[in-house]
């Protein structure tokens, strides 16, 4: 155990380095299924076995996900398969989102998992084209009976609040872009004049 004193508590350090990759791949099809595909945090990290201080390289906690999805007006619905990659474990959720007005959305979501069970979640965000704003909980029943004063054997309070912005322009596929490099310059187009 290190001291105030001790120097070596005051800098950072790497003492567990690690790295992984995302990868992600959609699709949207002509009749408004959107399929969505995730290979998330994979990768190795390492670090010393708590036993027998020994090092160790892990692997992390990857997942692979499916996402298919629908609009239909102001309303989304969403079937979510994630599955751990290196470890047991698997989640279903299906998401309901309701676009209330203009850029306020409100989600509910239930989700499956064969370790924890049932879960009830909520969310409300709002989205922008290059910012979003978003608050939840993924365990609403457990959060209520922690407030509520329960002393069950499954309890515990989850909240996430979160910000997103984008920056650059918006990514499009050649065939359906309304921007081509260089044709839309105005030098290209006098020419055509």
């Amino acid at each position: 155990m290190s001291s105030i004193n001790d120097s070596s508590s005051i800098w950072p350090g790497i003492r567990k380095p690690g790295a992984s990759i995302t990868l992600s791949a959609n699709l949207k099809t002509r009749r408004g299924w959107y399929l969505i595909g995730n290979l998330k945090d994979v990768g190795l990290i390492h670090g010393s076995n708590i036993i027998g201080q020994k090092n160790t390289t892990n692997p992390t906690t990857g997942k692979l996900e499916a996402l298919v999805s629908r609009d239909m007006n102001d309303y989304r619905l969403g079937l979510i398969l994630s599955k751990n990659i290196f470890y047991p474990g698997w989640d279903l959720a299906l998401i309901h989102r309701y676009n209330i007005i203009g850029n306020v959305f409100l989600s509910a979501s239930t989700s499956y998992n064969p370790d924890t069970s049932f879960q009830l979640g909520g969310q409300f965000m709002i989205k922008s084209p290059n910012c979003e704003f978003y608050m939840g909980s993924n365990q609403i029943p457990d959060t209520y009976n922690i407030i509520k004063g329960s002393k069950g054997d499954r309890a515990g309070i989850s909240f996430y609040l979160g910000f997103s912005a984008k920056f650059g322009y918006v990514m499009y596929h050649r065939s359906n872009s309304p921007w081509i490099p260089g044709f839309n310059s105005p030098r290209i187009l006098r020419r055509f004049n």
